[in-house]
């Protein structure tokens, strides 16, 4: 999926693709523009899945768990997943500038807690993180919102 977007975790840079808000020109045929509309609707939302991933991906970077897409976190337990002291220093570090460029900024969003957050910004791809108790662990999946 990264064609529109590179994220580079090492030194944390996001660059966005530089495709524009298709605006119809009273000319060309309704569908030619609803194909160009899609189009760009599609681009942008790739670029926050991409965004969301590699956050992930960099919270993740500490642990076994090596995903190649959000539908792989599957059934994580919790007790694998970083400490609160780590959760809290990556939010701190990365929350503002994720959701600025998932234009969530005017938002209210709990940037205090990972998994609130995480949830808030996977919302804004049609995901979400769901938690399942199994006896006395908690085991964490994200899962696409649109089958929910």
């Amino acid at each position: 999926m990264l064609k529109n977007i590179d994220y580079n975790i090492l030194n944390n840079s996001i660059i966005i693709s530089s495709m524009e808000f298709p605006v119809y020109d009273g000319i060309e045929h309704h569908t030619d523009y609803l194909e160009k509309l899609e189009e760009y609707l599609k681009t942008k939302n790739n670029e926050k899945y991409d965004i969301i991933f590699g956050f992930i991906k960099e919270w993740l970077k500490e642990t076994k768990i090596n995903l190649k897409s959000l539908n792989n976190f599957k059934n994580i337990n919790k007790n694998f997943l970083p400490s609160d002291e780590k959760n809290t220093l990556i939010l701190e570090k990365r929350s503002n500038e994720i959701l600025k460029n998932l234009d969530l900024q005017d938002k209210n969003i709990n940037n205090e807690n990972i998994y609130d957050f995480l949830n808030s910004i996977l919302n804004s791809i049609n995901y979400k993180l769901s938690a399942v108790k199994d006896g006395n662990i908690i085991r964490l999946s994200i899962v696409n919102n649109i089958f929910f």
